[in-house]
């Protein structure tokens, strides 16, 4: 597990530009594409942006209402 700051999607227009990141825990990271996020108690999709070395939640649309013991 890694605690990291993240981007959140639901957060982006409430907030100033680059001001939208909070301390998330990634519980499972395969790639970049493939993650998955623990935000405010419940867990989530998640990809890393390689080109800025964040973590982008989708916390809108991305919601993983019971993961499996194996995809964590």
């Amino acid at each position: 597990m890694l605690k990291t700051y993240a981007f959140i999607n639901s957060l982006k227009n409430t907030m100033p530009p680059g001001q939208n990141m909070v301390l998330v825990t990634i519980v499972k990271n395969d790639s970049n594409n493939n993650a998955i996020a623990l935000y405010r108690g419940k867990y989530y999709s998640a990809v890393y942006n390689p080109f800025v070395g964040m973590f982008y939640v989708d916390d809108l649309y991305g919601h993983i209402s019971k993961p499996r013991s194996r995809l964590i």
